[in-house]
């Protein structure tokens, strides 16, 4: 508000003392704005740039040197309906699917590769 209050007062002195002739507008401060506004952008691009390479690396390598690797892992997945899926499963060397429902979780057969057998699990009944 003060620094109004002197804008105004400034533009009345002049007018009273030299005339309408000395309304012409005030230079601009002597700061290079843009000079440090580059700079500021150079900076932080730079800063935010590194991070996300960083992050990057840190994704990468992180799974090449993971102590135990994950024992069960999903291969594959498949959406037959709402709330009905097929899962294609790791557990270790095996490989199984499961189909999945609202009220039910049941291991299909598969046939192995080296002997052309139908290997079955049936689960133990509910109490």
């Amino acid at each position: 508000m003060l620094a109004v209050w002197n804008w105004l007062t400034r533009i009345s002195l002049a007018v009273t003392a030299d005339g309408p002739a000395s309304t012409q507008p005030l230079g601009l401060p002597d700061f290079p704005f843009w000079h440090h506004l580059v700079k500021i952008l150079a900076v932080l691009s730079a800063i935010v740039g590194g991070l996300l390479l960083a992050l990057a690396l840190w994704r990468r390598l992180a799974q090449k040197y993971q102590r135990h690797p994950a024992l069960i892992r999903v291969l594959a997945t498949h959406h037959l309906a709402p709330r009905q899926a097929l899962i294609l499963v790791a557990v270790g060397q095996e490989t199984f699917l499961l189909a999945s429902s609202a009220n039910n979780l049941s291991v299909i057969p598969l046939v192995n590769g080296k002997d052309r057998t139908v290997t079955e699990y049936v689960p133990p009944p509910h109490p």
